[in-house]
């Protein structure tokens, strides 16, 4: 991923299933958690949050009430923000879109990490679509990843993650 170059792309194609073509240039699939590795560059890029910034967290980490959203949470725990993007907490995800970026920084961070533009690829790849959204709700779901209508195709997630990998926040050990 550090120099997104492709080095191999397979497809399958059986009689019994419809031909959708080249499912990797295809914008069909949830961006789902992987738009939190762009809530997480806004939130640390805009100065809001640092790995070790504790952030309140209440109910379980893989769903999306409005009582996790509130913004004075009654029942919570604390939970490091770099915790969180490695267990891929949807609500906190949700409250950093809602409380600490909010609908423009979270819209101008995915028009930079490629939603809504072609993708610069030697393939005609389908435009990643990431609707603006209307409420606070909306905020939390696209800040979070947990809706369907944000969608990618498999080489603009390559492409995230080649990004990502870049930065000098990321020290992979590979």
């Amino acid at each position: 991923p550090v120099t997104g170059r492709v080095l191999a792309l397979v497809t399958y194609k059986n009689d019994s299933v419809p031909d959708l073509g080249s499912l990797y240039c295809r914008s069909l699939f949830p961006a789902a958690s992987l738009f939190k590795t762009i809530t997480a560059a806004a939130a640390i890029e805009t100065g809001n949050l640092s790995s070790e910034s504790m952030i309140q967290h209440a109910g379980r980490n893989h769903t999306l009430y409005r009582f996790q959203l509130e913004r004075e949470l009654k029942n919570f725990i604390e939970v490091p923000f770099e915790q969180a993007f490695a267990q891929s907490i949807n609500p906190i995800f949700a409250r950093i879109g809602m409380y600490s970026l909010q609908k423009g920084t979270l819209v101008n961070y995915g028009n930079r990490f490629g939603f809504n533009s072609p993708i610069p690829f030697d393939l005609q790849t389908e435009i990643s679509q990431m609707n603006s959204p209307d409420s606070a709700f909306d905020i939390a779901e696209l800040a979070s990843g947990f809706n369907q209508q944000t969608t990618l195709s498999p080489v603009h997630a390559a492409m995230i993650a080649e990004q990502f990998a870049k930065t000098e926040r990321c020290k992979s050990p590979l």
